[in-house]
């Protein structure tokens, strides 16, 4: 099998966004609203991981987190408001979390022996006549 790798320079403030611009053919989102999904996605990794799952959403929905993303972001609360409603409607929010196919987790931080590297792969299945 044919390979082609690409190697990205990213950092832990890049990542997310360019993540999901990798993946956007699959989501089909607008830049305000990657950018957008891409703070709720760090926002949720800053959590404590040993708070209840629910607890973490909560803090990642709540009203002082939607005003840093908005300061993040550069977009106002209100338009703040309006993209989380479109995100809703699209299916990548779904009761106040974001459902697993953009949910992501960075590696962990990078020591002596081992370099931070994040492995993405696609597949292309040439099955005739099945395109989508």
């Amino acid at each position: 099998m044919d390979k082609k790798v690409v190697f990205i320079k990213t950092d832990d403030s890049k990542f997310y966004l360019q993540y999901l611009r990798l993946i956007d053919p699959m989501l089909k989102l607008r830049e305000s609203e990657r950018k957008v999904v891409a703070e709720l996605i760090k926002h949720y990794n800053n959590t404590p991981e040993n708070l209840a799952n629910e607890h973490r959403w909560l803090l990642v929905f709540d009203y002082d987190t939607k005003v840093k993303i908005s300061d993040a972001v550069g977009i106002g609360p209100a338009s703040i408001h309006n993209i989380l409603s479109q995100l809703r409607r699209k299916g990548i929010i779904k009761n106040n979390t974001l459902v697993d196919k953009v949910l992501i987790k960075p590696p962990h931080q990078q020591t002596a022996d081992t370099k931070r590297i994040f492995e993405l792969t696609y597949y292309f299945d040439f099955n005739e006549g099945q395109a989508g």
